[in-house]
């Protein structure tokens, strides 16, 4: 999934794409990864969404910065 999400999310301008639609019914969100509270996470998640920004049922994992 993450192989996925890396390849899907790289922007032909050179930036990257926060939130993408991926296969399976997953979609996957970074914060980013840069500035002072930014943490370079990646959340993963399948469900549907609840109409206030999260999901209801379904997978969910996220990746944890390395220090």
């Amino acid at each position: 999934m993450l192989d996925e999400y890396l390849k899907a999310s790289v922007d032909p301008t050179g930036g990257t794409q926060r939130n993408k639609q991926l296969s399976h019914g997953w979609s996957c969100a970074t914060d980013g990864g840069s500035g002072a509270s930014a943490q370079g996470i990646i959340a993963c998640t399948t469900g549907k969404p609840d109409g206030h920004g999260g999901v209801i049922g379904g997978f969910a994992f996220h990746t944890e910065r390395v220090r």
